[in-house]
Parts: C-alpha cells; sequence; structure tokens
C-alpha cells in the first residue's frame, strides 16, 4: 500500500460511492421525492462510472510503468502482457455472468478494456488521446447510422435479445450499458492522462484549469436550448427530428456526455491527488482510500448484498411484486440506504485490511492470474 498513489484509490472511492448511488437510484425506481435530492442523484450517472473506467487506464500504465521504462526487457514485456491477458479474461466471465443478475454490469465491457489495453502498452501518450477522440468519433457515426434504441425496453431499462449473439455482440461493441465504442475511449484517455501526469508533473494545474473550463462551457450548453439549436448540425434535423448528438445523458454516450465526464474525472482525479499528497498519513485517508483499493470487490458486493437487504428490508417476495412498485420509492429513502451501505463497505475494507492485503475479489484475481505485479 505504501507504494500506491492515496489519491487514486481516493478517487477510486469516489467513483464507486457515485456508482452506489446510480445503481441504487435505478435499481430501487426512487423517482420521487425531493428534487435537489433526484438531480443530486442524477448528477453522479454516467459520471462516476467514466471516471472509474479512466482510473482504469490510468491504473494500467501504473501497473506497467516498469515494463516500459525497460523496452528492451521481452521477457518483462511478455509476462506483463500474460498477466493483463489473464485478468482480462477473468474479468470479463465474472462480468458476463455478474450480466445474468444485473444488465447494467462494466465488469464485461471492463475485460475488454483490459484485453485491448494490453495490446497497446508502449504507445506514446498522444496515441492514447488520438485513440480516446477516434472511438467517440466512431460512435457518433455509428449512432446517426443506426438505431440506438431498437434494442432498448424504457419502461424496465432492458436489453431486448441480449442473450443472442447478435445482441451479446452488439450491446457490448454499440448500443449496450457501457459499449465498446464510446467507452474504450475512456480507458484510452486514462493512459493517456497517466503517462501524461508521470511525465509532465507539474501540468497538473494546467488541465485543472482547462477542465473547469470546458466543463462549464458544455454544461452551459446542454442547459441553454437556444445554443443547442445553433450547434446541432442541420443534417442532424433532416436525418432524426427527435433526437441529438448534443446531450448529457448516458444512454446513448455522445459528444457532449463524453467530454464532460472527461472534464469532470479530470477535476475528480486532481482534487483527490492533491488531498492525497497532502493528507497521506491521516487516518481518514488511510481509511476511505481502503474502498478504493477493494473497487472490484465493493461493486459486486454492493450490487448483490445491497439488493437482497433492500428487498428484504421492503419484504418484496417477488419479481413480479418488485416491478408492481418500481418507481415509486423515495429518493430519501435511497439516500440514506446508499450514505448507510457506503458506511458498512469502508468498515468492511478496513476489518479486512488488518488480515489480508487485498479484497476478496482482488486476491481472487491475483490468485487466478499469477499475478504478483503491483503498483
Amino acid at each position: 500500500m505504501e507504494n500506491r498513489i492515496k489519491g487514486l484509490d481516493l478517487a477510486r472511492t469516489f467513483s464507486i460511492f457515485g456508482m452506489m448511488v446510480v445503481n441504487y437510484h435505478f435499481a430501487f425506481g426512487a423517482f420521487q421525492g425531493n428534487s435537489l435530492l433526484q438531480e443530486a442523484a442524477n448528477f453522479f450517472s454516467g459520471r462516476a462510472s467514466a471516471t472509474f473506467v479512466i482510473l482504469a487506464g490510468m491504473g494500467l500504465i501504473l501497473f506497467s510503468r516498469k515494463m516500459r521504462e525497460n523496452p528492451e526487457d521481452i521477457l518483462l514485456k511478455n509476462n506483463t502482457k500474460r498477466l493483463l491477458l489473464n485478468r482480462s479474461l477473468f474479468l470479463f466471465i465474472i462480468g458476463t455472468l455478474d450480466s445474468i443478475y444485473w444488465p447494467a454490469d462494466i465488469l464485461r465491457s471492463y475485460g475488454v478494456f483490459f484485453l485491448i489495453g494490453s495490446f497497446s502498452l508502449n504507445w506514446k501518450k498522444y496515441q492514447y488521446l488520438i485513440a480516446s477522440l477516434l472511438s467517440i468519433l466512431i460512435f457518433t457515426v455509428l449512432y446517426i447510422l443506426f438505431d440506438f434504441s431498437k434494442d432498448w425496453d424504457t419502461l424496465t431499462f432492458s436489453y431486448n435479445g441480449f442473450w443472442t449473439p447478435t445482441g451479446f455482440l452488439k450491446s457490448l461493441f454499440f448500443n449496450g450499458w457501457n459499449p465498446l465504442f464510446p467507452w474504450i475511449g475512456f480507458f484510452f484517455y486514462g493512459m493517456f492522462l497517466g503517462t501524461h501526469l508521470c511525465e509532465e508533473k507539474n501540468s497538473k494545474k494546467l488541465i485543472g484549469l482547462v477542465s473547469i473550463l470546458v466543463f462549464l462551457i458544455l454544461f452551459s450548453c446542454s442547459l441553454i436550448s437556444e445554443i443547442r439549436e445553433i450547434i446541432n448540425p442541420s443534417f442532424m434535423k433532416t436525418l432524426y427530428t427527435q433526437k441529438s448528438i448534443f446531450t448529457v445523458n448516458q444512454l446513448p454516450p455522445l459528444p457532449l456526455y463524453y467530454f464532460l465526464s472527461i472534464s469532470f474525472a479530470n477535476l475528480v482525479i486532481l482534487f483527490f491527488w492533491k488531498i492525497g499528497d497532502m493528507y497521506q498519513n491521516s487516518k481518514l485517508v488511510q481509511f476511505l482510500s481502503r474502498v478504493g483499493m477493494y473497487s472490484h470487490t465493493i461493486y459486486l458486493f454492493h450490487i448483490y448484498i445491497g439488493i437482497i437487504i433492500y428487498l428484504i428490508i421492503r419484504n418484496i417476495p417477488s419479481e413480479e411484486a418488485f416491478y408492481s412498485l418500481y418507481g415509486t420509492e423515495s429518493i430519501e429513502f435511497m439516500w440514506i440506504f446508499t450514505l448507510a451501505a457506503f458506511m458498512f463497505s469502508s468498515i468492511f475494507c478496513f476489518l479486512w485490511s488488518k488480515f489480508y492485503s487485498a479484497g476478496p475479489l482482488e486476491l481472487l484475481v491475483k490468485k487466478l492470474t499469477e499475478s504478483k505485479h503491483t503498483y
């Protein structure tokens, strides 16, 4: 743990908390109650998970730093790539199995990101940035050419035909919850950011200022209908009169959402990096950073254990009963439940760390992939 960048673990903790908010918000159907609390929950939608993926890209760069610094060491290169390929396969399998219960699972895509990332470890930093920009460009073109919403049931947020070969691949690459295009772009951006911050140690302030400016401009564009009318390309109006590529929603993940999420992630990462550097010996920082270290474990635990506890508390005996009540849960209850779940998760991480060096799922990943490489 002493070799880790605590600020990145804190940022992971923040993103995990945000994902808990978003997942419980939609899983419980907590759409009733205080409008400010609703907006606070909506604010995390898509941004927390994008930050999580960007941090994964940064983590991969830090994981492979020794290999990148010694490109002539073929044995080190092959061992690093083998470990990453094993890890990506494990995450893909776990994520696919998780999709049976939780269709919005991110680990399936996560595994594919690591698979692709393992073949790009020797890229120059601006190649990662170009790849990130290409990913959102490719998705936007696909969105214009094809109907993104065709396979979705908007009443239940479910993907029709997910377990068919066509549906499985289509959701993975184009119109699922976290499709390869453009989400691999977040991963590539994280790899760019990781290499850039390692090489240009004095660039954090500039990145922060640019991110604030971009976030404010794009968020303003998303709010003001007159601006959207001006910047929405005229050919889009003839092809899709009800659609605009200028939307901040996660589904579909179009340019405004994409660049807003990147600027938001920059600010989150830089803020917590600063906090981690300033207060690295703080007991609170030590306590919270452990949640980020156990992010995969907490991700699965909050879905399975959290939702089961919710069903017990609300005495919901069946799937039919659940859908009959869906949309009636209060946002106030959701926030209380999320904060309690996060608190208990943090306590679990603290107690677990007294006996083990990593979380249960993290230890399993290391054991099955024989990974001895940490950062």
